[in-house]
């Protein structure tokens, strides 16, 4: 079993323990404020998954929020393995 960590848009980096950083199998960067549907996808999550690939080359990051066709290259350009599609699948 993989364990991952979920880092909200608000959240910095630096507020997290590196340690916790290490320990984690994989990163969700959240690219939106949770709890609201069908938000724009903010690209200040785009810096956060830079970063990270930057920390952690070998661990999968993924791009969760406010995720459409028309902004899969940047996530990809950005240093991210992967996304979460919801909504943005039907628009």
């Amino acid at each position: 079993m993989k364990a991952g960590i979920a880092i909200n848009l608000q959240t910095k980096l630096e507020e997290i323990e590196e340690n916790v950083l290490k320990e984690a199998d994989f990163f969700i960067v959240m690219a939106i404020v949770t709890g609201f549907p069908r938000q724009k996808f903010d690209d200040k999550a785009l810096e956060k998954v830079k970063m990270l690939r930057k920390m952690f080359p070998e661990k999968d990051i993924i791009a969760d929020g406010g995720v459409k066709a028309e902004n899969l290259i940047k996530i990809k350009k950005s240093g991210a393995t992967g996304v979460v599609i919801g909504s943005g699948i039907f628009d």
